[in-house]
């Protein structure tokens, strides 16, 4: 259907620069050719053409003749130009760290919008992306309700064979396996291998660089690897067809992550359905699979919605009674918006509601900090030009003309910002995208530049209009006088505010963003009993006799210390949780999810001296028993006696606690603290060994190791995984986040001290006629910056009676639950505020030591 309806906001702009004679004839024409480029390209495409040839009308031969009006000849406009470059040129050096300071802060707030701008384009190129939804999970359980990314294995059968309004239906499953480990170019690598089915890559058409993406279902040992794999470990005339440990590589495909909200490495075939086993199967486990489907056409959502609860309230139904005492809801995202949902378990480095939050509360706060500097600054060197404006309104300048010349110096600073803020973004931007996991687009939108334009702009309004409205409205005379007005007054106790403000904001800034630098510190250096370069673990094929056999084997290796047989391997991503319930005399119906690994007593020659007995630590003849962690004791037990002498049981079976083991956690180590145990039961045999080396003979055991493994599996391929590296991967992610935090938190720290620099160097310069007489005087350089500081030790005083506590109040409020989580004392504050006050007292220091040292004869002369 045929539309006239051009964009509103560029026909009032058009008509209002065109002129009125050819108004109408140009107007028809571009309303013809947006009509049909609408029929034939698309309402998008047709609306940016058509805002592409409105700003090629700015043009001499088409736009208005504007008079100016009388008192803004072009005589005058000339002039003022003239004496702002020359005002410019006279305080350089402060001008340039002014023009420097702001154009970094607006780069810095490129570099925030174009993050959040480029997780907007995610999962945009998809075909038929508009019916394309993931089925979440919505959980209630003891611990809250919560939105969950992954689903669980026997919901995609459900669907399939319910619901006729779904087209296709896609898969991809994390199953908790561990990360493989291969030798790659001399270096032990590790990847993750997710498995899929075949409509995921008919629901996501992702651009295949190597291969047939069919090729992956004709064989199960094949595998896809992404593009960045293959430039790093291999090279694209020989990849396909190389083995990956027991994998062949049959194609390649684009990097995900940087055009979806999913993120994988390799992908497999070989995925659980609804058949396999009830530890893949169960309503209750929901860590394994992410579910897509796409629609019908003319498909209502909110009737699949619909039916999606009924389904859950049968699937509720079924597990009435159910010890685990959850209820499940099945939720419609829509593929356009699950880069930016809040759901847990989106796996890609995503900036989701709360991310792109925080990152647009920075941006104010750096704007802010950016238009404060600049503001101080020209008032500042307002104040230093009393007498130049008085001699120009003895001759005759007028209110308006004033106004103007202070417009027009602001201005050309702030656009000198704006184009070093866009040159800073073009050349970082690059090594930024390089860096950072997440999306980033290393281009800018024209609305992108169009808003800091403005912003730019409404900072120089601001920053002229206050100076030039001031000086103004006050009369020729006391422009003159040598004792300063309380209109001056006021003018520089605004002045003083403002930089109250800034430093206020500017330390909060950096207050915050030193504790959260040794909140990451804790975290990336927090231990765990498995921790040990020597500590690796090895995934048997079963754990029948050749298990056990093999098992035996290696005990008699000299170079192993100690082995024991594991459930899974520890820190492996997305490991279940249990349902632990207590039996002793107090709430006996209490239970509570708990991650648990279960081991043989071998596990206690690796631990050592990291458990504490709660009595004896002979325990060789009990049936089983539980070693667990502070946050059980602290989460599950009642009290100190109950927690020793309880039984706690998985299943039927009862279990007592008879240690605990510090700093153990089987979860998320960077945010989950819920509760862990490992269970000690020799009856049981698993596929996972956990072996300790000798550190002397590490590479000559472990090849050992190798050949032994290689004699008892022949047909498998051997894959020590090392537990430092898989504790490393899964903190990867947090520090991807803690490197562009220390970027942004650099970049603030840098545009505060310009403005600092920059209001010393003109302080400095406005009493360097103070500073000579002084030093006539027989002033020393001490005294000398003694009095020159003295203003800022107080912005510096009252900056932290407000900015420490502010900071202090933020942090403990806002911050998520850590693992490790940082108890913020006095001396982190202290530390913080002594920290930016050296800084700012050395910058200011260093630019009077100039002055200082200044002959006094050549400052005086002229006087």
């Amino acid at each position: 259907m045929e539309s006239n309806q051009t964009p509103r906001f560029w026909s009032i702009l058009f008509k209002w620069f065109c002129n009125d004679s050819l108004y109408e004839e140009l107007q028809g024409d571009l309303e013809e050719a947006y009509i049909n480029n609408t029929n034939t390209r698309g309402a998008k495409k047709a609306r940016a053409i058509y805002r592409k040839e409105v700003l090629r009308m700015i043009r001499p031969s088409i736009t208005k003749k504007t008079k100016l009006p009388h008192t803004i000849s072009q005589a005058f406009i000339f002039h003022y130009f003239k004496i702002s470059f020359r005002n410019l040129k006279k305080h350089f050096a402060y001008s340039t760290l002014n023009v420097l300071g702001f154009a970094a802060a607006l780069a810095v707030c490129l570099f925030c919008i174009n993050a959040i701008y480029s997780n907007h384009q995610l999962d945009q190129k998809f075909t038929d992306k508009e019916r394309i939804y993931r089925v979440s999970l919505k959980i209630n359980d003891q611990f809250g309700p919560k939105l969950s990314a992954k689903s669980q294995i026997p919901l995609a059968n459900k669907l399939e064979t319910t619901l006729p309004e779904i087209e296709l239906l896609g898969l991809i499953q994390m199953q908790g396996e561990p990360m493989s480990a291969y030798l790659l170019k001399g270096q032990r690598i590790t990847f993750k291998v997710d498995k899929v089915n075949e409509d995921f890559f008919k629901v996501f058409d992702y651009e295949m660089i190597l291969g047939n993406v069919n090729d992956l279902f004709t064989n199960p040992s094949n595998i896809i690897i992404t593009k960045s794999i293959m430039h790093k470990y291999f090279t694209p005339e020989t990849v396909i067809g190389k083995k990956l440990g027991k994998y062949i590589i049959s194609g390649v495909i684009e990097d995900p992550s940087k055009v979806s909200h999913i993120d994988f490495e390799i992908l497999n075939s070989q995925f659980k359905d609804h058949t396999a086993s009830s530890y893949y199967t169960s309503w209750n486990s929901y860590y394994f699979q992410q579910l897509y489907i796409k629609l019908q056409p003319n498909t209502s959502p909110a009737l699949v919605s619909e039916k999606l609860h009924s389904m859950a309230a049968e699937v509720n139904e079924e597990l009435k009674g159910d010890k685990q005492n959850a209820t499940y809801d099945f939720v419609l995202e829509p593929l356009t918006l699950l880069a930016q949902s809040d759901a847990i378990f989106n796996n890609a480095v995503l900036l989701n509601n709360n991310a792109q939050n925080g990152a647009k509360v920075l941006i104010i706060i750096l704007l802010a900090i950016a238009a404060f500097n600049y503001t101080n600054l020209a008032m500042a060197g307002a104040l230093s030009r009393t007498k130049e404006v008085g001699v120009r309104k003895v001759m005759g300048c007028k209110r308006t003309q004033l106004i103007i010349q202070f417009l027009i110096e602001t201005t050309l600073l702030t656009l000198f910002g704006f184009v070093f803020g866009l040159l800073i973004f073009w050349l970082l931007a690059p090594s930024f995208a390089s860096f950072s996991d997440f999306t980033f687009q290393t281009t800018l939108s024209f609305g992108q530049v169009a808003i800091f334009f403005g912003f730019a702009l409404g900072v120089a309004l601001i920053s002229g209009l206050i100076p030039g409205l001031f000086f103004s409205r006050i009369s020729v005379l006391s422009l003159f006088k040598t004792n300063v007005s309380k209109r001056k007054l006021s003018l520089q106790t605004a002045k003083k505010g403002l930089i109250i403000f800034q430093v206020s904001l500017s330390l909060l800034v950096f207050t915050l963003g030193f504790i959260l630098l040794n909140q990451a510190h804790l975290i990336n250096k927090q231990k765990s009993p498995f921790t040990g370069e020597n500590i690796v673990a090895i995934e048997l094929p079963s754990s029948d006799s050749l298990g056990i056999v093999f098992h035996h084997n290696l005990n008699k290796i000299s170079g192993v210390e100690s082995v024991t047989s594991l459930s899974q391997v520890p820190f492996g991503t997305d490991a279940p949780s249990y349902r632990l319930e207590k039996h002793h005399l107090e709430n006996k119906e209490k239970f509570e999810s708990v991650r648990i690994l279960q081991a043989d007593s071998g596990i206690l020659s690796i631990f050592k001296d990291q458990i504490e007995w709660h009595s004896g630590n002979d325990y060789k003849n009990e049936k089983a028993y539980f070693l667990v962690n502070k946050e059980f004791k602290e989460q599950i037990s009642d009290s100190l006696k109950n927690y020793r002498e309880g039984s706690y049981s998985i299943g039927t079976d009862f279990f007592p606690v008879f240690g605990t083991i510090d700093n153990l956690n089987l979860g998320d180590p960077i945010s989950e603290t819920r509760p862990s145990a490992i269970l000690v039961y020799n009856a049981h045999r698993y596929s996972t060994l956990l072996i300790k080396l000798n550190n002397t003979s590490f590479k000559n055991t472990l090849s050992e190791i190798e050949a032994m493994f290689q004699n008892s599996f022949p047909e498998e391929s051997f894959f020590p995984l090392f537990l430092d590296d898989i504790l490393y991967n899964r903190l990867r992610q947090f520090r991807s986040i803690v490197r562009s935090f220390i970027f942004i938190f650099s970049a603030i720290i840098a545009i505060t001290l310009m403005g600092q620099i920059g209001m010393a160097m003109y302080s400095a310069q406005t009493k360097e006629k103070e500073i000579g007489i002084r030093k006539v005087l027989g002033a020393s350089f001490k005294q000398i910056t003694s009095l020159l500081l003295k203003g800022t030790y107080v912005q510096l005083l009252i900056a932290g009676l407000i900015a420490c506590p502010l900071a202090y109040y933020i942090f403990n409020e806002l911050k998520p639950d850590f693992t490790v989580p940082l108890q913020v004392q006095f001396y982190h504050l202290l530390a913080a505020f002594i920290s930016f006050a050296l800084l700012i007292i050395a910058l200011v220091t260093s630019q009077t030591w100039k002055t200082s040292n200044a002959n006094p004869s050549e400052i005086l002369r002229n006087e």
